[in-house]
C-alpha cells in the first residue's frame, strides 16, 4: 500500500499584476508629449494560487511565492500504529518558514493530522485535516479546517506514469481558491485556475486555463481584473522558447473599451518586438511600437491621433531606453494646423521625468 499524501501547505496567494498607467493627456502642445509609461501592457499578469502537492511530508508547489525548496528536518511513521510526524523549514520563498505535522493513519483507509505553521510575519495557523485513500493510495481525499476559519476540499489520482489528477478548492481568508487539472511529471500543470475575492463585484476576480496546442506549446488563457483594470489575454511559450503575449486591457471606469489592444513576440536570447494600441475616452488613439534589444535595450516609437482635430496624425516620436536605467533619449515631433512639423529632443530620466530641449521648425 501506498503512504497516504500527508502534508498539504497551501500558501498566500500572489496576484502581482503588471502596473498600469491609467492617465490620459488632456494638453497636446509642445510642452505636453504623449510618452507612453514604461511599465504597461507589455507583459502578463502573474497570477498564483495555492496548488499544492506533496508526498511523504515534502511538499512542490509550481506557484509564484512558494518555498524556493522544503527541507526535511525530521520524519517518523510507525508502520505497526500507523501514527506519522513530520518537521519541514523552508530556507527562502513563501509566507511559510516551518510546518509540523502529527497525525495517526488508521491503516483501513482514513487518518488525520494535525499541520501547524509558523509564518514568516511570526503568526502561528493550525489546520486539521482528515484523508481517506484507496489501498492501493492511488486516490486520495482531503477536507480540512483552519484556526482561522478557513476551509479546504481536494481529490488526487495518481496515475503510473507519475501523473497526479488535482482537484481541489481553498477558501482562504483573502477569497476562494479552485484547481483542476492533470501536474504532469514535466512539472507543467494542465488544466483551470480560478480566485474569487468576496470583496469584489467582480466573480471570479481571475481565471487562467493552461493546455498544451497540437504544436507543443504551453498555452494560458487568462481572464483577470484587479485595481481596476480588466485583461483578456493569452501567453504562448513555444518549444523552441519563444513566447507570444496577446492582449486586451480595459480601465472599467472608463469609456473605451478595450482601452489596450496588442501583441508581443519574445525570444529566448532577450530581444522582441510588439505593439499595442490606446484609445481614450474621447475617441484619441496612440499607437505604440516597441523593439526589444539583447543587450537590455528598447526602442520605442508611437503616433498618436488627436480626436479634436482633423489629421490623421497629430504626434509622432522615438525613444531609445536603457531598461536598467530607466533612462532614455530620442524625440518628439508634432504636426500644426498648417501641416509644418515641429521636432525636440525629448530625454526621460530615472524618475520618469521628461525634459524637451532643442526645438525646431514650427
Amino acid at each position: 500500500m501506498t503512504r497516504p499524501l500527508i502534508a498539504l501547505c497551501a500558501l498566500a496567494a500572489v496576484v502581482a499584476a503588471t502596473g498600469c498607467d491609467d492617465g490620459v493627456p488632456t494638453v497636446r502642445f509642445a510642452d505636453d508629449p504623449v510618452v507612453p509609461g514604461l511599465d504597461v501592457h507589455r507583459g502578463p499578469a502573474t497570477l498564483s494560487s495555492p496548488l499544492t502537492v506533496a508526498t511523504n511530508g515534502g511538499e512542490r508547489q509550481d506557484d509564484e511565492g512558494a518555498c524556493e525548496q522544503w527541507d526535511i528536518v525530521a520524519e517518523t511513521f510507525d508502520q505497526s500504529t500507523g501514527r506519522f510526524s513530520g518537521e519541514y523549514v523552508c530556507p527562502s520563498g513563501g509566507d511559510i518558514a516551518s510546518y509540523t505535522v502529527d497525525g495517526v493513519d488508521n491503516l483501513d483507509g482514513t487518518g488525520h493530522y494535525t499541520q501547524t505553521r509558523q509564518l514568516r510575519d511570526g503568526r502561528e495557523v493550525v489546520w486539521e485535516f482528515v484523508f481517506t485513500y484507496s489501498y492501493d493510495g492511488a486516490d486520495q481525499s482531503f477536507t480540512g479546517t483552519s484556526s482561522l476559519g478557513e476551509y479546504f476540499w481536494g481529490d488526487y489520482r495518481y496515475e503510473q506514469n507519475g501523473d497526479e489528477h488535482i482537484d481541489e478548492e481553498w477558501r482562504l481568508v483573502e477569497g476562494t481558491y479552485r484547481n483542476r487539472g492533470v501536474l504532469r511529471t514535466d512539472g507543467l500543470f494542465i488544466g483551470t485556475r480560478a480566485f474569487d475575492d468576496p470583496d469584489t463585484e467582480v466573480s471570479p476576480d481571475w481565471m487562467i486555463a493552461l493546455e498544451i496546442d497540437d504544436d507543443g506549446a504551453y498555452v494560458q488563457t487568462v481572464d483577470h481584473t484587479q485595481n481596476g483594470i480588466h485583461r483578456d489575454y493569452t501567453y504562448v511559450v513555444k518549444p523552441d522558447g519563444t513566447a507570444v503575449y496577446v492582449f486586451e486591457n480595459d480601465l472599467v471606469d472608463s469609456l473605451a473599451n478595450p482601452d489596450f489592444v496588442g501583441e508581443y513576440i519574445y525570444n529566448p536570447d532577450g530581444s522582441g518586438a510588439g505593439s499595442y494600441l490606446q484609445r481614450f475616452d474621447d475617441g484619441s488613439t496612440n499607437l505604440v511600437e516597441d523593439v526589444f534589444l539583447t543587450g537590455g535595450g528598447l526602442i520605442e516609437s508611437w503616433t498618436f491621433d488627436d480626436a479634436a482635430t482633423e489629421r490623421a496624425t497629430d504626434q509622432t516620436g522615438e525613444l531609445v531606453y536603457d531598461l536598467a536605467a530607466r533612462v532614455a533619449e530620442g524625440f518628439v515631433v508634432w504636426v500644426m494646423d498648417d501641416g509644418a512639423e515641429r521636432r525636440c529632443a525629448l530625454s526621460v530620466n530615472g524618475d520618469g521625468v521628461t525634459t524637451i530641449a532643442d526645438c525646431g521648425g514650427g
